[in-house]
């Protein structure tokens, strides 16, 4: 069974000098949860921020697959309209919306 979401050894840049993910792998299934831990400096934020296009350039190495199709370094409006979307912890929230209407506007960008 094809993994809803696959990383293979991605490798991306902080601010095109360090290192923040370096050969990181994983795969996440249909109706899996997954969860992204570790202290600030580990690379979570880069890591969604690669996922969803934000970064430009990134990954430089390593491939991201969506459904079985390739995403990395697609332009985020693209990755956006697959339903990957990239929602900071708190910021740049409208309160008054569901998560899922916050998550729909965060697809249009």
């Amino acid at each position: 069974m094809t993994p809803l979401l696959k990383i293979a050894s991605i490798e991306t840049l902080y601010y095109d000098r360090i290192y923040a993910l370096h050969g990181l792998s994983l795969e996440v299934k249909e109706k899996e949860i997954f969860t992204v831990l570790g202290p600030n400096g580990a690379g979570k934020t880069t890591l969604l921020k690669t996922i969803a296009g934000l970064l430009k350039d990134q990954p430089k190495k390593g491939i991201i697959e969506f459904m079985g199709k390739r995403i990395h370094r697609l332009p985020p409006e693209h990755i956006s309209r697959l339903g990957i979307v990239y929602v900071p912890e708190d910021r740049g929230l409208f309160r008054e919306l569901t998560v899922a209407e916050n998550l729909d506007l965060g697809r249009w960008g």
